[in-house]
């Protein structure tokens, strides 16, 4: 019983501790996001990158617009330090390659 609650205590704790700057403009045309949350195992911070990319394509979208990826910063997860993903776009006209 006493390491099921320990487990529940520690699942409440790591689900209040992700960090989602929200979209920010840096510039006339450029954008930001940055989400940081603890992961299930060490290593790259696959989960936020997605989320990043799904949140910057829902905004973009809205205008009939595309991502375009200015910068992408990951950071992985190691003891003592949550994965994040940070993400520096534009959006753009779809172009015919």
């Amino acid at each position: 019983m006493r390491y099921g609650l320990l487990g529940l205590f520690i699942a409440i704790l790591l689900i209040g501790c992700t960090k989602d700057s929200g979209i920010i403009r840096t510039d006339a045309d450029t954008y930001f996001i940055s989400i940081q949350s603890p992961q299930v195992s060490f290593g790259p911070p696959v989960e936020q990158k997605a989320d990043v990319y799904r949140q910057a394509n829902e905004y973009c979208s809205k205008n009939g617009l595309f991502v375009e990826t200015v910068e992408l910063r990951e950071v992985n997860q190691v003891f003592g330090r949550h994965g994040s993903a940070h993400l520096t776009f534009k959006c753009v006209p779809e172009t015919d390659d």
